[in-house]
């Protein structure tokens, strides 16, 4: 059948009764008569939030989610742009240059379809010595020009103040590990010292618990031996919070992250910033978070009267610290961190930001990183803590997830679902505290030795375990049935990392010492997380045009394209109810990984086990601007095959179509302000019809075919199928194969 036909076949009006709020009137669009309009309009490049009310098996919820001006909700993913703001030799920003911002971020859209970066500066970049004379705005120059590369290729940013470890300026330049983040005037040696890796007696709730980040929890422990060992230990050394100094370093270090558990340097100077401790400097004594907020001001100020409002309005917000840690104990300390440190901060900032004319753009905030991961060496202290009003929506809860236990010892292999519960443990905090959520980091080193069968080091599945839970959950259901539920809350992410300069790096260790250069991976603590390098040497020549068509020969991927270049929503008509994209991805052992399969009759069969394919559903109408689906560019036009509730098209979508103006119609656009080799957009419009109304349910299939279409009878039933699973208020998502977490759920 040809594409841009209507399917000959009864359709069915969908609804979920009593699940949400009815719809807003759909926003206006100047211009109806062109149909692309829309895209020209400012109010389809401003981002507002919005709350959603779903009724769910486990009961209501109401989950504040991203729109844009013209009423539809909108979904970011991306990258962490970059880990070179570590460095003293890129001058602590992701790039050297604005040639070679426009490089990365040109080929970070083309390659990617990116619609979101979170893109690092350093507070030591911005203020390298103290006081309002202190600030180098050569460096927010920079900075502000490199943003506006984002912002020419429509890639929103949020701004990340990076700090690993608090500083890199406590370590010695032989150190093995170092940090990054604040200027060496706020960590004066005469208060400070020299960091040492283990110096401090690490608190006994963090002791006894340490084995949960190496995959043996205490209470395995405890049967192994036959002993209550926690009691033992409370028994030796009780629970205290702040210090207790040993009388000398021992000489184990596991990772750089058990600084922030055993380092008196690193957790005094973490205790003071949260503390607004005074320390001496050049031009008196001053306050440390006073003089952080100082430079936020500058900073903020600088970009907001440097920035045109059209790139502005690609600044979605601002996250004031990386990866925050108390430093005044660990476990036990959650509340008292939240309550009287942490959200005190985060307020402090959102005034600055206000105070600068950042209007109602949102603080993005990270809660303390051990809260829902294990670092390798700590346990999680998870969330619920916060007392009095939620900070609503003048913040974006934004924290991090890694699976640390399985870069250690955990050697469990990643199966199906993995990450669900992680995931999910995410949406419920975001719910307690009434905020939008962006994962602001997740990745895996990048382990890239392959065949050997499937390991706990297989970057594939991990990677691809979290694009998993980012999209679909089958939290309200108190028996696993093995589909997901309908509705799944979307979480916006942002990977780490995008360095285009992994492997090619030649930063002095710790900045400082000219002996030790380093240039392996990402030339920081032994890490290992760029996605992309490139073959061109920066050092050598200018930055290349990412737009040229030989650039795919520098391209060096670390991992599987399939993996990197990935379909899924942008924006949709109406409000999002779940997504996913099979990627047909192997892999590190050639193993294929379909674990979520389109099964929407129970007991029957799987459609396109072995293809690409991505399906959106979404409920009700809010706007007349289109649902916009991301369509990576290995996605070929002519095996397209696309099926929603009341069209199908197979092959029949050609690039540049101008639209016809069609109930319903399906229309296939370059993705807009992207270079040469770019993506494309599906474009989705659900025309209102008699029968509808704020809670029909709409679809679109997207299929690679692979150049073997299915007949049009397969189509015709599977259509109907769809409407059919959708109007009883289920997922057609089912999980496939092996999970994870086998004892709770039924065999195939």
């Amino acid at each position: 059948m040809g594409g841009g036909k209507v399917l000959a076949v009864a359709v069915i009006a969908v609804w979920l009764t009593a699940c949400g709020q009815r719809g807003e009137p759909p926003a206006s669009i100047a211009g109806a008569g062109d149909r692309l309009a829309f895209d020209r309009l400012p109010e389809a490049r401003q981002i507002g939030q919005r709350v959603k009310l779903v009724d769910t098996p486990a009961g209501a919820v109401a989950d504040r989610v991203f729109v844009d001006g013209l009423g539809r909700e909108a979904y970011f993913r991306g990258y962490n742009v970059s880990g070179s703001v570590k460095h003293a030799s890129k001058g602590f920003l992701p790039f050297l240059d604005q040639d070679d911002a426009r490089f990365g971020l040109d080929l970070l859209a083309r390659n990617t379809g990116s619609n979101l970066v979170r893109y690092t500066l350093s507070w030591e970049g911005v203020q390298p010595r103290p006081g309002a004379e202190g600030i180098d705005y050569a460096y927010l120059e920079k900075l502000t020009a490199q943003i506006r590369e984002a912002a020419r290729n429509r890639l929103y940013v949020f701004l990340d103040y990076h700090w690993d470890i608090y500083t890199r300026h406590l370590y010695a330049p032989d150190s093995t590990y170092a940090g990054n983040g604040a200027p060496a005037w706020v960590t004066p040696p005469s208060i400070y010292g020299q960091a040492n890796c283990f110096d401090v007696m690490i608190p006994v709730p963090d002791l006894v618990l340490l084995l949960d980040g190496f995959g043996l929890p205490l209470f395995e422990l405890e049967a192994l031996l036959g002993l209550p060992v926690h009691e033992l230990l409370l028994t030796l050394v009780p629970d205290i919070a702040g210090l207790l100094p040993l009388p000398f370093p021992l000489p184990f270090c596991f990772s750089w992250s058990q600084y922030l558990l055993s380092s008196q340097s690193i957790r005094l100077a973490y205790y003071d910033f949260w503390r607004n401790a005074e320390v001496p400097t050049e031009i008196g004594t001053v306050r440390v978070q006073d003089e952080f907020l100082r430079q936020l001001a500058a900073t903020a100020g600088y970009l907001r009267s440097h920035l045109s409002a059209e790139e502005f309005d690609y600044v979605l917000g601002l996250q004031p610290f990386n990866e925050p840690y108390f430093g005044d104990g660990h476990s036990g300390q959650a509340a008292r961190f939240d309550n009287d440190y942490l959200w005190p901060f985060y307020r402090r900032v959102k005034a600055v930001l206000e105070a600068q004319g950042w209007g109602d753009k949102p603080v993005y905030a990270e809660p303390q990183v051990t809260w829902d991961t294990n670092a390798g060496i700590t346990p999680a202290t998870g969330g619920g803590y916060l007392e009095g009003e939620r900070p609503g929506a003048a913040y974006v809860f934004t924290p991090h997830f890694y699976d640390a236990g399985r870069f250690g010892v955990n050697l469990t292999a990643i199966d199906n679902g993995a990450y669900l519960p992680n995931l999910d443990r995410i949406r419920a905090e975001t719910r307690f505290l009434d905020t939008p959520v962006v994962l602001g980091e997740f990745g895996a080193p990048l382990y890239r030795a392959v065949g050997g069968g499937v390991t706990q080091l297989d970057t594939v599945r991990s990677i691809k375990s979290v694009y998993q839970a980012l999209e679909l959950s089958d939290a309200s259901q108190a028996e696993k049935s093995r589909y997901a539920d309908l509705y799944t809350a979307p979480i916006s992410a942002t990977q780490w990392q995008w360095d285009i300069y992994s492997g090619q790096h030649a930063e002095p260790r710790n900045g400082t010492n000219p002996d030790d250069i380093l240039s392996e991976a990402d030339a920081w603590n032994g890490e290992d997380f760029s996605v992309i390098g490139s073959r061109h040497r920066f050092a050598e020549a200018p930055a290349p045009d990412a737009g040229a068509a030989d650039i795919d020969s520098l391209v060096q991927y670390h991992l599987d394209p399939l993996v990197v270049e990935r379909a899924y929503p942008r924006r949709v008509q109406g409000e999002m109810m779940s997504f996913h994209y099979n990627d047909g991805s192997p892999d590190q052992s050639g193993e294929r990984t379909d674990w979520v399969e389109l099964r929407p009759t129970p007991g029957g069969s799987a459609y396109f086990s072995q293809n690409k394919w991505l399906l959106a559903i979404w409920r009700g109408r809010r706007s007349e601007a289109p649902t916009e689906l991301y369509l990576p560019r290995h996605l070929a036009p002519e095996h397209l095959v696309v099926l929603t509730e009341r069209q199908l098209s197979v092959g029949g979508l050609r690039p540049g179509a101008s639209p016809s103006g069609a109930a319903n119609e399906l229309l296939l656009t370059a993705d807009p302000e992207r270079v040469a080799g770019a993506g494309r957009r599906l474009l989705v419009w659900d025309s209102p019809d008699a029968d509808e109304t704020a809670d029909s349910l709409h679809f679109a299939l997207v299929l690679d075919s692979a150049g073997t279409p299915p007949q049009p009878a397969t189509l015709a039933a599977l259509q109907q199928a769809l409407i059919a699973r959708l109007s009883q208020r289920q997922s057609p998502f089912y999980f496939a194969g092996k999970m994870t977490q086998a004892s709770s759920y039924p065999s195939e």
